[in-house]
């Protein structure tokens, strides 16, 4: 029953290539989803993809990298909390908004399966910020958080290629990428520079020379 509904949510979810950049608190929020893990199980219930323990003020000089959780928090309608690895994860169904995970990034899906596919990422920074310095020179060091907004194109199961928002040269990376097909490097070759917009109609037009 509940891969039933997990299908009959998939046919509601549309395909778009345009979206607002999603944030941190975002993520933070319990939302009603469904949960597809790798090995098949569907769960259903309140799903928050990250934890939001960095929404309060931390005062701290230093934690590691390797001590931030790469897991979701989902709650069962009997309150059960879960914690589940980004590794155990297939995807995430957020109302129309559909996530897959990539070794800690988080990959919004706004394309069909094809040969070439296009997501939006997003991967987690953390950095300190020194603020109150008083004249000699201490301060409270608090530890702040963002995302970095990309698109991420990848051709089958290959390593994926971020392409990221502050990022420059996009079309020089797509000529390293499709270095091999040749009807490909013709058609990059009759363009104009490309911006980081035009990202998912490029890759449009790309599948459309692997048929």
């Amino acid at each position: 029953m509940r891969n039933l509904l997990f299908i009959i949510f998939l046919i509601s979810f549309k395909i778009s290539n345009a979206h607002d950049h999603l944030t941190y608190d975002y993520f933070a929020t319990p939302r009603f989803g469904f949960v597809l893990k790798t090995n098949n199980d569907t769960l259903v219930g309140t799903v928050q993809i990250f934890d939001n323990y960095f929404k309060e003020t931390l005062k701290t000089e230093y934690i590691p990298v390797a001590s931030l959780r790469n897991k979701i928090i989902f709650k069962t309608d009997r309150q059960e909390e879960i914690k589940i690895n980004f590794s155990e994860i297939k995807q995430v169904v957020e109302g129309k908004k559909s996530f897959a995970f990539y070794e800690g990034d988080i990959w919004r899906i706004i394309d069909t399966p094809r040969i070439v596919r296009v997501y939006e990422g997003y991967k987690k920074q953390y950095f300190n910020l020194v603020t109150n310095p008083n004249p000699g020179g201490a301060g409270t060091s608090v530890l702040s958080r963002d995302l970095r907004y990309s698109y991420v194109v990848r051709l089958g199961k290959t390593n994926p290629v971020n392409f990221y928002e502050d990022g420059i040269g996009y079309k020089k990376k797509f000529k390293l990428l499709f270095s091999y097909k040749e009807n490909v490097m013709d058609y990059l070759n009759t363009i104009g520079d490309i911006k980081f917009d035009d990202i998912p109609s490029v890759i449009d037009h790309i599948n459309s020379l692997y048929k």
